[in-house]
């Protein structure tokens, strides 16, 4: 009997089907999470710039910098982040996308 164990286990088959002797249940359920609802956007600005002028803004400070970045052709590291409200976003991005 244990020699019988040691074959079937070498030649075990992923199914989506209920488990048999030559096959392993496999989890086809997706893992459904509701999108966060975050009230934080970000704004970046070029570093030192008086004026302030915002490049681009977003919900992701890797995003945002990343973008503004690739908009003027500078180094990710040119830019700083700062935190808006979500009514100074919806006015921004009408004006930046």
């Amino acid at each position: 009997m244990k020699e019988g164990l040691e074959v079937e286990a070498r030649h075990l088959l992923l199914t989506n089907g209920a488990s048999r002797l030559k096959s392993v249940l496999m989890n086809t359920y997706f893992s459904l999470h509701p999108k966060p609802d975050f009230d934080a956007f970000y704004c970046a600005y070029i570093k030192g710039d008086a004026a302030k002028e915002p490049i681009t803004t977003g919900e992701s400070i890797p995003a945002i910098i990343a973008k503004a970045a690739e908009k003027t052709g500078r180094p990710r590291g040119d830019f700083e982040v700062e935190e808006i409200s979500r009514e100074r976003h919806e006015k921004l991005k009408q004006f930046l996308f």
